[in-house]
C-alpha cells in the first residue's frame, strides 16, 4: 500500500482558426511502498523491483487540426440522408449563417433530395431586431432569402408576434414585406418568454 501525487502542467496555442499546438509535461511520485514481507525482514525491498519508489515523468506534444463548420455540416446532412427512411431535411437556420458556399451546397442537395431551408427573420423591424439583440437586420434577412432562392431553394420564413417593442402597424407593414420576398412558406410563432431572462424583465 502506497500513497502517489502527481501533477501536470499543459499550454495549448491557437495559431491559426482551425490549427493549435500544446505542450504538457507530467510528473508523477510513486511515493514509498510499505511491503508486508520487506518490513518484516523476510525479503528485501531489491526483490521488488517494480514496487521501488520512482519519479517518473514525460512530455508531450500535441498538434490539432479542427475540420471547418461546413465539413461537420456536410457530414452531418449526408450521414442523415443515408439512412433508407430519410428522404430530405428541413432545416433550420438564422439569416446571418448562410454564406454562399452552404447556399450551393443546399442547393446541390435539392437536385437529389428535399430541402426545405426555413429561416429565422423574427422582425423586419430593425428597432425591434436591435432591441432584442438578435445580431442581424432585416437586410440581411432579405439578402439571404434573395440568395437562397435564387438557387433555387425553397424558403420557409419564421417571424415572432409581440417582441417588445413591435406594434401592430409594424406587424402589418412585416406582412407587406414578406409577401414581397420569394419564400414558399411562413411559419408564426407566439413570444415565449423565459423567467429570469433579459427578456422576460423588459
Amino acid at each position: 500500500r502506497t500513497e502517489q501525487d502527481g501533477w501536470y502542467v499543459q499550454g495549448v496555442y491557437q495559431f491559426n482558426p482551425r490549427w493549435r499546438f500544446g505542450l504538457r509535461y507530467d510528473s508523477l511520485d510513486s511515493g514509498d511502498p510499505r511491503i508486508g514481507l520487506v518490513q518484516d525482514g523476510v525479503l528485501l525491498a531489491s526483490d521488488f523491483p517494480l514496487l521501488l519508489p520512482a519519479s517518473p515523468s514525460r512530455v508531450t506534444t500535441m498538434v490539432d487540426f479542427s475540420t471547418s463548420e461546413f465539413s461537420r455540416l456536410r457530414e452531418c446532412y449526408e450521414a442523415a440522408l443515408a439512412h433508407p427512411r430519410i428522404s430530405g431535411l428541413a432545416i433550420g437556420t438564422r439569416p446571418d449563417c448562410l454564406p454562399d458556399i452552404v447556399l450551393d451546397y443546399m442547393a446541390e442537395l435539392a437536385q437529389e433530395h428535399i430541402v426545405e431551408l426555413e429561416i429565422g427573420v423574427e422582425s423586419c423591424d430593425d428597432r425591434v431586431l436591435e432591441h432584442i439583440n438578435r445580431g442581424h437586420d432585416h437586410a440581411c434577412s432579405e439578402e439571404a432569402i434573395g440568395r437562397a432562392a435564387a438557387r433555387g431553394l425553397q424558403v420557409t420564413a419564421h417571424l415572432i408576434l409581440g417582441l417588445p417593442g413591435e406594434t401592430r402597424a409594424g406587424m402589418l407593414d412585416a406582412a407587406a414585406r414578406l409577401s414581397a420576398q420569394p419564400i414558399r412558406a411562413l411559419k408564426l410563432h407566439q413570444l415565449q418568454l423565459v423567467r429570469g431572462t433579459a427578456m422576460a424583465r423588459d
